[in-house]
């Protein structure tokens, strides 16, 4: 008789253990959203940041910082806007620097993974025909226009470059990186 209480004990002790799992999951944590929904208490010192000791549930034992004010927006100094068939890339706020140069990839874009790795030649160059840089530039001038990539120098502060020609059928990634003239010595 000893088997059949050994299988019944055990057939029990799985449900048991269902059970305290499941309670566990039912039980309202009071914490669960405190540091994303808490207000922050009265500063001492308004010009210092407060560290906050971690609690007794933190494993590990690192402290956290809380500002008094967040940082303000980055200002942009150029605008990529979408456009029928392509995009055109403008001034952006008038207080941000403007950059040398800008060095520009386009890429359909894809599902899963990175797009300017999957570019291939036979989506579009930008050098060739449907791609057009029309209107012409304004206050720019294009050093380099091969393949998926556009490195353009800034001339004035109020410019704009329109790029059109792409299958609308398709999305397209665009990604601008604002550069230097010393950054950018190798390409030009």
């Amino acid at each position: 008789m000893s088997g059949v209480s050994d299988l019944n004990f055990v057939i029990r002790s799985v449900h048991e253990l269902i059970r305290i799992v499941t309670a566990a999951e039912c039980e309202e944590d009071p914490t669960l959203l405190v540091d994303i929904f808490s207000l922050p208490a009265p500063p001492e010192d308004d010009q210092a940041a407060r560290t906050r000791q971690p609690d007794s549930g933190d494993q590990t034992g690192t402290q956290t910082t809380e500002l008094d004010e967040f940082p303000g927006p980055t200002l942009q100094p150029f605008r990529l806007q979408k456009v029928r068939g392509g995009f055109s890339i403008v001034r952006g706020n008038k207080a941000a620097a403007i950059p040398a140069l800008l060095e520009i990839q386009v890429a359909y874009d894809v599902r899963r993974g990175n797009p300017l790795a999957k570019y291939h030649p036979a989506d579009f160059e930008l050098d060739k025909r449907p791609i057009k840089l029309k209107p012409k530039p304004r206050g720019i001038r294009v050093l380099e226009c091969t393949g998926n990539s556009i490195l353009a120098q800034v001339i004035k502060p109020d410019f704009s470059l329109h790029v059109t020609g792409f299958d609308e059928n398709r999305d397209l990634y665009v990604k601008v990186t604002p550069r230097e003239r010393s950054d950018a010595s190798s390409k030009v």
